[in-house]
């Protein structure tokens, strides 16, 4: 059975914070919320991330992304891991 938690941070210590329990919790994967507080700490993340060996696969689902009247930037689509057409 899959368990959701919601862990928060608002400052870079507590996104530390997170990654110690994501790591102790055995997590599969992260969502990151799309702000600017994040966008501007991303770095960090990636390097916990990495860190901790938690997946962090970035996977974009145009027809979704279409259907929500998304456009996704081609700098991020070459980016992503995976791009669902």
């Amino acid at each position: 059975m899959c368990g959701t938690r919601v862990l928060k941070a608002g400052t870079e210590g507590e996104i530390n914070d997170v990654f110690l329990s994501l790591a102790q919790l055995h997590a599969d994967a992260i969502v990151v919320g799309a702000d600017a507080f994040f966008y501007n700490r991303r770095d960090q993340i990636v390097a916990l991330a990495a860190r901790h060996t938690v997946p962090f696969e970035l996977v974009i689902n145009l027809k979704t992304a279409k259907a929500l009247g998304l456009t996704v930037p081609q700098s991020l689509l070459a980016r992503a891991d995976e791009v669902i057409e």
